[in-house]
């Protein structure tokens, strides 16, 4: 049998498809695929904008390193009056134990006057620091003759003043005294 070439021929599908559905066509019957071009003042803009962004975050990285360097450096010159102020009564800091905030009670009340006269006797009156928040700088003393104890000291700092101090056991049945060393229990 043989076949026309009517027959032969490509058969075709037609199908209607929305121009708005159509792949590769906008809904206004544009073509997406058309290639764009960019003015150089885009360009231009587009680069100025992001040498901006980059100083800005340069600028931003050498402000967080020039904080850091300030307060690395605040930290060694608290460090060095603490040691200074605790060598003036006689002892010598072994290591800086911690660091913290703590925060004074308004008003000192009956429970804090054996506090306040050890720190009297050292020569420091908290009185007008009621309510603060102050640094509290603890270290382990090395030259306290208490035998094998561990004895810390803590000075609290105000605006890069020591404005009090004591020493104090670890142990269980441990002590509190003025930094003058006069041993209170």
């Amino acid at each position: 049998s043989q076949i026309s070439a009517a027959t032969t021929s490509v058969i075709r599908f037609s199908f209607h498809i929305p121009t708005d559905r159509h792949i590769g066509m906008r809904s206004d019957g544009g073509d997406l695929m058309r290639r764009t071009t960019v003015s150089p003042l885009w360009r231009q803009s587009t680069a100025v904008a992001a040498l901006i962004v980059s100083l800005l975050l340069c600028f931003w990285a050498g402000q967080l390193h020039q904080n850091t360097a300030a307060n690395v450096a605040m930290a060694g010159k608290l460090d060095a009056l603490c040691r200074q102020t605790l060598s003036r009564f006689g002892w010598e800091a072994s290591e800086l134990v911690c660091q913290e905030d703590f925060t004074l009670p308004d008003p000192f009340g009956p429970t804090y006057d054996t506090f306040l006269a050890l720190q009297q006797e050292a020569g420091f009156d908290l009185t007008p620091y009621a309510g603060k928040t102050v640094l509290r700088y603890t270290y382990r003393i090395a030259n306290y003759p208490a035998g094998s104890d561990t004895i810390y000291a803590d000075l609290l700092l105000w605006q890069e003043q020591v404005i009090g101090g004591d020493l104090r056991s670890a142990s269980l049945d441990g002590f509190l005294t003025s930094l003058n060393g006069s041993e209170k229990s």
